[in-house]
């Protein structure tokens, strides 16, 4: 992701990922921003 588009974002979530990936899906992505969003509470 470049600075300029990271400007325009209101915020910026890393997702630390451990392995060979280097990148996910976008909706592997929300999945699990979601699945911590809801077992946080």
């Amino acid at each position: 992701m470049t600075r300029r588009t990271l400007a325009v974002c209101d915020i910026a979530i890393y997702i630390p990922m451990y392995g060979e990936i280097k990148s996910l899906n976008v909706h592997v992505a929300l999945g699990i921003v979601a699945y911590h969003a809801l077992h946080s509470r």
